[in-house]
C-alpha cells in the first residue's frame, strides 16, 4: 500500500438502510471495477452511525463486493465509526478524516455509470485551478413508478452530452468531488434543527459567493433510485413538506405566508410534472396509456408535500422526529 493517498472516496452508510442491500453492493462492484481505471491511489472511506447498523452487519458486503478481487496494492478501505452523525454529517466528517488530496462523495444508493470513477477524479489531476467537479445524477426509470419519478422530482433527465464545463450552479451531494483544502473551508453547512435536505444548495451559494469555480462533467453520471417503496415514499412526501415549512419558519415568515407559498409550490411542481410528460415522456418510455398513472404518482406526492407543512405547522415536534430520512 502506497504511503501517500491522492483520492479519498467518502461513502455514507445510511441512504442504503432505505434502499436496501442489493443496490448497494451493485454499487460496491461497480466501484471497485473501476477503481483500475485511474493511476492515482484511492482510499475509501465508509462511515456508519453504530446507532442505526452493526460493524458486523456491514463488513461481509465489503469484502464480498469491494475487497475481493481488490488491488489492495492501490486501494486502503476503512469503515469507521461516526455515531450520532447523520447524511451531511457523515459527509463532512469523512472529509476531515480523510488524507488523499481530491475527496469524491458517493452514496450508498446511487449506481455510477461507465468510467464514473475517472470523470469526476482526473479533472482535478489534468488543471491544478479546478477545485470542484459536479458529476450528473439522473433517476433509474425502469418501471412506471421509477418513470413518474424521472419526469417530475427534482433531478434532471439523464443527458446523453457528455463535456466539462465551469460555471455550474449546483450539485447533488451523491455525486461531487472537491480538492479537500477546499471542501473543509466551507463543508456541508449545518441545517436548521428539523430538516433534513438543503445543505447542497446553500454549499454551493457559498462557493460561487467566494469566486470558487463549480466545474459540471456530464460524462461523470450516476443513477439514483426514487424512494423505495410505500413508506420511504410516504416519509419523502412528507419530509419535503416539512423543509418547506421550517425554512420559512427561520426565516419568520407567518403562518398564513408559509401556507400559501407551499400551497403555489405544491401545485407548481404538480404542473411542471405535466408538462414533462407532455414533452419528456418518450425520453423515459413512457406510454401513453402510462401517463395518467405517471401523473397520479406525482400529484399524489406533492398533494403529501403540501400536507407534509400543514402538520408540521401544527405538531413540530411530531415532524421532527418521525419523518426522519
Amino acid at each position: 500500500m502506497r504511503s501517500q493517498v491522492d483520492i479519498s472516496i467518502i461513502l455514507e452508510w445510511e441512504n442504503v438502510l432505505l434502499s436496501g442491500d442489493d443496490r448497494c453492493t451493485e454499487m460496491l462492484s461497480i466501484l471497485r471495477s473501476q477503481l483500475n481505471q485511474i493511476k492515482q491511489s484511492v482510499e475509501i472511506i465508509v462511515l456508519f452511525n453504530a446507532e442505526q447498523i452493526e460493524r458486523s452487519q456491514i463488513e461481509p458486503l465489503l469484502q464480498q463486493y469491494l475487497l475481493s478481487n481488490c488491488d489492495t496494492d492501490t486501494l486502503n478501505l476503512r469503515l469507521e465509526e461516526a455515531n450520532g452523525l447523520h447524511y451531511y454529517e457523515l459527509k463532512n466528517e469523512g472529509a476531515r478524516r480523510a488524507k488523499g488530496e481530491i475527496i469524491v462523495f458517493i452514496d450508498s444508493d446511487v449506481l455510477p455509470e461507465e468510467n464514473w470513477l475517472p470523470m469526476i477524479s482526473q479533472p482535478f489531476f489534468n488543471d491544478t485551478t479546478i477545485e470542484v467537479v459536479a458529476g450528473e445524477t439522473y433517476l433509474s426509470f425502469d418501471n412506471l413508478y421509477e418513470k413518474a419519478f424521472a419526469l417530475g422530482w427534482f433531478f434532471p433527465l439523464r443527458n446523453s452530452n457528455s463535456e466539462l464545463h465551469a460555471n455550474g450552479k449546483g450539485f447533488v451531494a451523491n455525486n461531487v468531488a472537491f480538492r479537500r483544502e477546499t471542501f473543509l473551508r466551507f463543508s456541508f453547512p449545518k441545517e436548521p434543527e428539523g430538516l433534513t435536505r438543503g445543505a447542497c444548495g446553500q454549499l454551493a451559494k457559498s462557493l460561487i459567493d467566494a469566486d470558487i469555480d463549480i466545474w459540471t462533467n456530464t460524462a461523470a453520471r450516476a443513477q439514483h433510485p426514487p424512494p423505495t417503496g410505500i413508506k420511504h415514499y410516504l416519509v419523502r412526501a412528507l419530509a419535503d413538506g416539512r423543509d418547506h415549512a421550517m425554512r420559512q419558519l427561520s426565516d419568520n415568515f407567518s403562518v398564513f405566508t408559509i401556507l400559501e407559498n407551499s400551497f403555489k409550490w405544491s401545485i407548481k411542481r404538480i404542473g411542471n410534472t405535466v408538462h414533462a410528460i407532455k414533452v419528456s415522456r418518450q425520453h423515459v418510455g413512457l406510454s401513453l396509456w402510462q401517463a395518467p398513472a405517471a401523473f397520479v404518482v406525482m400529484a399524489f406526492f406533492y398533494s403529501l408535500s403540501f400536507i407534509g407543512t400543514v402538520l408540521t405547522l401544527l405538531f413540530p415536534k411530531y415532524a421532527k422526529n418521525h419523518w426522519v430520512l
